[in-house]
């Protein structure tokens, strides 16, 4: 049987705050984590470094694939922005970066970059800059896009987290 759309209405409406709430939550607890991140519990080492590894390997992944977006000439991208195949190569980072918009990414490696951000924001920040950003400077110095790159950088790590973007500022 179908759903009638007055019923549908309702399902999408309860879905609808129930994601404010969560997103709410959310909000929260990282304020409170950027005031005392010892509040939540100790991460063992093992699962930190399995964390991490996963992490830094995707984030090499992510910087070849989007340097090569970024070299190639094919397509062009418009004056001013990142080639589209650049971009979708940082999709998960503005997903994992989209807090207050998005509860939870349907990207793994969008909720794996957040979860390093709440185990440890400084080291997941400095492998952003250094293995997935460096590089795509690297690639993009004397293009059109690289005012855009550094102003997408910018904006994607200070939204990722606000307080320890800052310190990398």
């Amino acid at each position: 049987e179908v759903p009638s759309r007055e019923r549908l209405e309702r399902m999408w409406l309860q879905l609808s705050r129930l994601h404010g709430d969560v997103l709410t939550s959310q909000t929260e607890l990282r304020r409170l984590l950027e005031v005392g991140p010892e509040l939540i519990p100790p991460v063992s080492v093992e699962a930190k470094t399995s964390l991490f590894v996963l992490l830094s390997e995707h984030l090499h992944d992510t910087a070849a694939r989007a340097a090569s977006c970024l070299t190639s000439r094919a397509p062009e991208a418009a004056p001013g922005r990142l080639p589209p195949a650049a971009e979708e190569a940082l999709d998960f980072v503005h997903a994992a970066s989209a807090w207050r918009r998005l509860a939870v990414p349907s990207s793994l490696m969008a909720r794996a970059l957040r979860a390093a951000c709440l185990v440890d924001s400084e080291l997941c920040l400095r492998m952003l800059r250094d293995s997935l950003f460096g590089p795509l400077f690297v690639a993009a110095r004397a293009l059109p896009c690289e005012a855009s790159l550094h102003q997408t950088a910018d904006k994607l790590l200070a939204e990722l987290w606000p307080a320890g973007a800052r310190e990398f500022a």
